[in-house]
């Protein structure tokens, strides 16, 4: 689906173009008629195999076509009362306007995400049926268990699948082995439904959230980032399939806010989080590889106004050497920042795969490395219809032009990256939103739900701008305040 993508388009610089009441309603029900019509088509036709997605099907239908109702309802009665009766159809930057149309987004995401996820929990143990008929839940959540055991027992979460007579996909664990921790409930007290992985990873993926939240000072959520949520369906289908993906995206939007946040205190935050995430699962390499580059970028910045203009005389000028130990301390900062980063993501990393690693090497390198990318025994489960996936089925020469693309792609970003480095926050999510959406349309073994990771991250993006801007704003009122409070003493003088 590209109407996500052309969303961001139309609202991301929507601090400069006012949107009227016809074209936001336009939008928005453009959008939950898309989400509608996939929905329906998930939930009863032969394209979907699996349960859980039908359950999916099942809510988001009717919760959008409840959501076109009320916002056609809200704009029908706009055209008739003035928008001092129904704010919430004002022009996008109108004083009266007011968030209920946040509140209806936000509400539909909730419920798209949340009902499914328990209803699968219930339907899954209440049919007992075995993983691979993934019934209630996808076979990622009955891995993530089985990787919690085999951990507990064999002191490594993978099953040697390279070695077996027939090995079959539920025998690879793609993920990495910190993710095991959420299967342990499951060793310990065997399979019921309040031991499903799903149950741990949500409240895990909230924590996270509201950390980067807290953390970024209690930003706004606008409705662009919440309409480009809804735009994107794995974004809501992944919490029912297990919510892997969800609490890895979190990760990583917290890596990249205590990134930026000026502190070492904080790169150590950043650089646990991206080590977790990094410890969970692969994907989280490229976005925690441009974290890093945003904060050398930082620690290179605030090094040039002390090599740019060095003192000629320094013991002949004491207010150059005053401004160049200014210098020196001012680049202490990014450099502690960029250490601290570095250590612990190393430390967290290492730590994760190491010992594993060390158990059995070819078990981890065959489920984490080969199968993922396509080189094992058995072809990996994710296979969505991306272009990467469909060049690579052509044979081990389409495999190769695939892993070609994918690093004309990478090569694509690294000068991108050169020509507009990630300096804030807002583009470096950005960079990773674009360079990941490029990664999963052409990954040799890929599938529709990895958007959840661009389409997050671009909401991230979205907030950052407008907490940004706001705070400009503010700043630019405080200005003209001082302004204004210094001429009238001079004017009363």
């Amino acid at each position: 689906m590209s109407s996500p993508f052309l969303m961001v388009s139309v609202f991301r610089d929507n601090n400069r173009l006012q949107l009227t009441p016809l074209k936001t309603f336009s939008i928005e029900v453009a959008i939950f008629v898309a989400v509608g019509i996939y929905a329906a088509l998930t939930a009863i036709t032969s394209l979907n195999t699996a349960s859980a997605y039908r359950l999916w099907g099942y809510i988001t239908l009717p919760s959008c076509i409840v959501a076109i109702a009320y916002l056609t309802t809200l704009y029908y009665l706009s055209r008739h009362h003035s928008h001092h009766h129904f704010p919430a159809l004002a022009p996008t930057h109108s004083p009266a306007r007011t968030p209920v149309r946040a509140r209806i987004l936000a509400a539909f995401l909730l419920i798209t995400s949340l009902a499914p996820m328990y209803w699968g929990v219930a339907h899954r143990a209440h049919t007992a049926a075995p993983p691979e008929h993934e019934i209630g839940a996808n076979l990622e959540t009955y891995v993530v268990e089985r990787s919690g055991q085999l951990l507990l027992h064999t002191g490594t979460p993978y099953i040697d699948a390279g070695h077996l007579a027939t090995p079959h996909v539920a025998d690879y664990n793609p993920y990495s082995p910190l993710l095991a921790i959420f299967g342990f409930p499951t060793s310990w007290w065997g399979t019921h439904w309040w031991t499903d992985v799903r149950l741990y990873l949500l409240p895990a993926t909230v924590l996270v959230l509201l950390l980067t939240w807290l953390l970024a000072h209690k930003p706004a959520i606008p409705e662009s980032a919440l309409l480009l949520l809804v735009a994107v369906p794995p974004v809501t289908m992944n919490f029912v399939a297990a919510g892997i993906d969800a609490l890895l995206v979190a990760l990583l939007l917290l890596c990249a806010v205590a990134a930026f946040h000026d502190k070492p205190a904080t790169a150590a935050l950043a650089g646990l989080a991206g080590g977790i995430a990094l410890g969970m699962k692969l994907t989280a390499l490229p976005v925690v590889l441009v974290v890093l580059i945003a904060l050398a970028y930082q620690w290179g910045a605030a090094r040039r106004p002390h090599t740019a203009h060095p003192a000629a005389h320094p013991a002949a000028h004491p207010a150059a050497r005053s401004a160049e130990r200014s210098a020196e301390r001012s680049a202490a900062h990014p450099a502690a920042q960029f250490a601290v980063f570095t250590v612990v993501l190393l430390a967290v990393t290492l730590a994760a795969y190491i010992p594993f690693y060390l158990k059995n090497p070819d078990a981890m390198v065959e489920n984490i490395i080969h199968y993922p990318s396509g080189s094992a025994a058995v072809t990996s489960s994710a296979q969505g219809g991306t272009p990467g996936q469909l060049i690579a089925a052509t044979g081990p020469v389409g495999v190769w032009i695939a892993r070609a693309l994918l690093f004309l792609a990478g090569i694509a970003l690294v000068v991108w990256m050169v020509k507009r480095p990630p300096s804030t926050l807002v583009r470096t999510l950005w960079i990773c939103a674009v360079g990941l959406t490029a990664a999963m349309l052409l990954m040799p073994a890929s599938r529709f739900g990895y958007l959840i990771y661009p389409a997050v991250l671009a909401a991230g993006a979205l907030v950052a701008r407008d907490a940004q801007e706001g705070t400009r704003d503010a700043q630019a009122g405080i200005r003209d305040m001082q302004k204004g409070n210094s001429c009238g003493k001079n004017c009363h003088e």
